[in-house]
């Protein structure tokens, strides 16, 4: 990750943070519509729409192993979510960290804006 500009006090940094922490936004909402996804292929599958293409025990093994493919798939999104929000959690706090650092620093200039009267 980029640092942002030289002297500016971490601003592009700080706008950085936030693009990357609503990509990761983005990415989630995306990932929780794919598992919305797969729960509708799995009522339509409890719906039994598969059992007329095939004989009753070959219909029945198909569901079976579509659905556990399914329940993979959704373990593996919400693993993926999970890391996504540790990512966005750690970038949030990053962000406010750099917020305060600004503040800090701010404050400073403005304390320091008082009287040096030891310049030559």
């Amino acid at each position: 990750m980029s640092l942002g500009g030289g002297g500016g006090g971490g601003g592009g940094q700080l706008e950085q943070l936030t693009e990357e922490i609503e990509t990761l936004q983005r990415h989630e909402q995306a990932l929780e519509n794919e598992i919305d996804q797969f729960r509708a292929e799995q009522r339509e599958i409890d719906g039994g729409g598969y059992a007329a293409e095939r004989d009753k025990e070959g219909a029945i093994d198909t569901l079976e192993t579509k659905r556990d493919a399914l329940d993979d798939r959704i373990e593996d999104v919400r693993e993926e979510i999970g890391e996504i929000e540790s990512e966005r959690d750690e970038l949030e706090q990053q962000a406010q960290q750099l917020q305060q650092q600004q503040m800090q620093q701010l404050q400073g200039q403005m304390g320091g804006m008082g009287g040096d009267s030891d310049d030559e």
